[in-house]
């Protein structure tokens, strides 16, 4: 069994991955539902700035979890260098 340290270090490197290569998704996902919602080129721009937005704040975070994950991790980099 992996210590604790390892386990939630795992997690968060593999939530920030997939929250930094999932946030391109956003923009046109984003698009989509605001289409359905707002008149026609309406729509489309507020959809494409939000989805924009969402992109930028969801890649940021993916960083940032990857970040956290891998910081208790760094003590033993000495090791393999």
């Amino acid at each position: 069994m992996a210590p604790r340290v390892y386990a939630g270090s795992a997690s968060l490197i593999a939530q920030g991955t997939a929250k930094t290569l999932l946030s391109v998704a956003e923009i046109p996902r984003t698009i989509v539902a605001h289409s359905s919602k707002v008149m026609f080129p309406l729509g489309l721009a507020t959809g494409a700035v939000v989805g924009a937005l969402r992109t930028v704040t969801g890649t940021l975070s993916g960083v940032l979890d990857i970040t956290r994950g891998a910081l208790p991790l760094a003590k033993y980099a000495a090791f393999f260098v």
